[in-house]
């Protein structure tokens, strides 16, 4: 049933429009706006605002399961699943990136992605379009990585409930600069970031890349964006001719970064349907 919900989401993901994410996660807000008005401390703030939800989600799923053949556990884990997928304008997204550079924009690009991203511009990261684009590179793995394979992680391994969880923890940290939460996030991303990162090296350049995740895979306290960045970065294959701008190049590394992802996703897939059938 999960494999077939999985594969319903990620279809509906594509063609409908979960791309209004004040829309989406709505009552997410208004949830963690009262939870944070309440005298707890972080730890049980934390707990509040996560396992009511949680539990009563795994809970209906239990009772469903075994209704109409599992067809309503399906129908909401596929509700579930869509609602926890990421915005689904991230390519579009990369695309104005793409378009930005070659137009030697870089100004307009990072305003557009930290927009996207919601996140606080940092001094620094415009002194060059070069340590801008690597800034913004390092941003796009790891809200690719966040908004598609984390998710999928959680709800293989710990069902619909997991996957809520996970975006819910996700959307709190962002909202809150929690550094409980953000550590809760190390944790969780722990493994599946560094799968993600091994995924690139298979399917990218294995032999320009092998030595980067190797190491990379040795530092426990290393960031997940980091570890997913140094080996994506290694794994891309990006021919640069002589004369060309730092645009165009910068560009082409996005496109790179765009199949990276695509053949990383389609892979996992596979993966996860021998899984089913060898079950």
């Amino acid at each position: 049933m999960s494999f077939l919900a999985l594969v319903i989401a990620l279809l509906l993901h594509k063609v409908t429009d979960a791309d209004n994410a004040s829309l989406r996660y709505n009552w997410l807000a208004s949830w963690q706006r009262q939870v944070m008005g309440w005298e707890l401390g972080p730890v049980l703030r934390l707990l509040v605002f996560l396992l009511p939800v949680v539990v009563l989600c795994n809970a209906i799923f239990n009772v469903l399961a075994p209704l109409l053949f599992g067809l309503l556990w399906i129908a909401l884990a596929v509700a579930i699943l869509v609602y926890a997928l990421g915005p689904g304008d991230f390519q579009q997204r990369m695309a104005h990136y793409q378009n930005h550079c070659r137009s030697e924009n870089f100004e307009s690009a990072y305003l557009d992605a930290v927009a996207y991203s919601g996140a606080t511009r940092v001094a620094g990261e415009l002194e060059s379009p070069q340590a801008m684009h690597r800034h913004l590179q390092q941003q796009f793995y790891y809200q690719a990585y966040q908004g598609w394979f984390a998710v999928v992680f959680y709800f293989m391994l710990l069902g619909p409930a997991g996957a809520l969880g996970y975006r819910m923890l996700q959307q709190y940290q962002r909202v809150s600069g929690d550094g409980l939460a953000l550590r809760c996030l190390f944790v969780l991303d722990w493994v599946p970031a560094r799968l993600l990162a091994a995924t690139f090296a298979l399917v990218g350049n294995f032999v320009g890349s092998r030595d980067t995740l190797f190491s990379r895979m040795g530092e426990v306290s290393a960031e997940p964006a980091a570890i997913l960045d140094a080996v994506g970065s290694a794994a891309l294959e990006v021919p640069v001719a002589a004369g060309v701008s730092f645009g165009d190049i910068a560009a082409s590394e996005n496109e790179a970064l765009e199949k990276l992802l695509s053949r990383s996703a389609i892979s996992w897939l596979i993966v996860i349907s021998l899984a089913v059938l060898l079950d």
